[in-house]
C-alpha cells in the first residue's frame, strides 16, 4: 500500500498528469513542427495549472453567467449575514 503522500506517490500523479496533458495548449500537433514537443517549463506548468487564464472560455463559470447575487457562493452569504446581524 503506497501513503498518499509519499514520494513515489507524487512523482506518479506528476508523471500521470504530464501523460494526460502532453497535448494541451496545442501542443502534440505533428502538422506544426514548432509545437512537436512541449518544452519542460511549460510542462510543469501544464501540470500545476492546466487552464492558462481566466477568462470566460478557461475560468470558472460562477464568475460569467451569473447575476452578482447568484455569484457567492453558499459560504460567502452565510458570512455576509452574519456581519450584518452581527
Amino acid at each position: 500500500m503506497v501513503i498518499k503522500f509519499s514520494r513515489s506517490q507524487r512523482r506518479h500523479d506528476r508523471a500521470r498528469l504530464l501523460k494526460n496533458r502532453m497535448y494541451y495548449w496545442g501542443y502534440g500537433n505533428q502538422d506544426l513542427p514548432s509545437l512537436r514537443e512541449m518544452p519542460i517549463e511549460i510542462a510543469g506548468s501544464i501540470i500545476d495549472t492546466p487552464h492558462p487564464c481566466s477568462c470566460w472560455m478557461c475560468g470558472n463559470m460562477r464568475h460569467w453567467t451569473s447575476k452578482k447575487k447568484d455569484k457567492l457562493t453558499r459560504q460567502e452569504l452565510k458570512a455576509e449575514e452574519l456581519y450584518k446581524d452581527g
